[in-house]
């Protein structure tokens, strides 16, 4: 029940079974440790080998970003899955085949790709609600700033006509 095709795939959507009536044991992911996880795997540039590029039809200087199965089979086994014989065809002729090629299940990354966003809106909101109340205590800190200026600038005239006077009664001499 596998469709392989070699190129690009076009439809207007993807559609799969997600009701919540056909699954059991439900329960939350552990979003940190998916988190986590993904902090090890690295998003790569690359291009394709030039029999590749030719049996799909695209340029052989295409460039694309993407992870690199065996890596992430690493961090995710899950994710990837491994197809016994990978055949390369151009125009219906066998140039290449890969024993145990590595696949990456894209659907899968995508789901653990929620995860990722959920805990980063959670710190997002965190980030938020922390410049917030660092921005409240800056107000405060400010009003009491003024507040001590006002007090010392009071002090300073006190002090100073209290000199003065020191100095009009000759209590204090230069």
């Amino acid at each position: 029940n596998k469709l392989t095709v070699n190129g690009n795939i076009v439809c207007s959507s993807v559609t799969e079974t997600s009701d919540f009536r056909i699954k059991k044991d439900i329960q939350n992911a552990n979003y940190d440790e998916i988190y986590n996880k993904f902090k090890d795997l690295n998003l790569m540039e690359y291009g394709y080998i030039d029999e590749y590029c030719e049996s799909l039809g695209i340029s052989n200087q295409t460039r694309v970003n993407g992870l690199l199965a065996q890596e992430l089979k690493e961090v995710y086994p899950d994710i990837v899955d491994i197809v016994d014989k990978k055949i390369i065809y151009i125009n219906d002729e066998e140039v290449l085949t890969f024993d145990n090629f590595h696949t990456v299940n894209n659907t899968k990354l995508q789901k653990k790709l929620i995860g990722v966003i959920k805990i980063l809106q959670n710190d997002n909101e965190d980030n938020k609600n922390e410049i917030d109340d660092l921005k409240n205590e800056i107000e405060t800190l400010e009003a009491d700033n003024v507040a001590l200026n006002t007090r010392i600038e009071t002090l300073e005239t006190a002090l100073d006509t209290l000199i003065n006077k020191l100095y009009d009664e000759n209590i204090l001499t230069d």
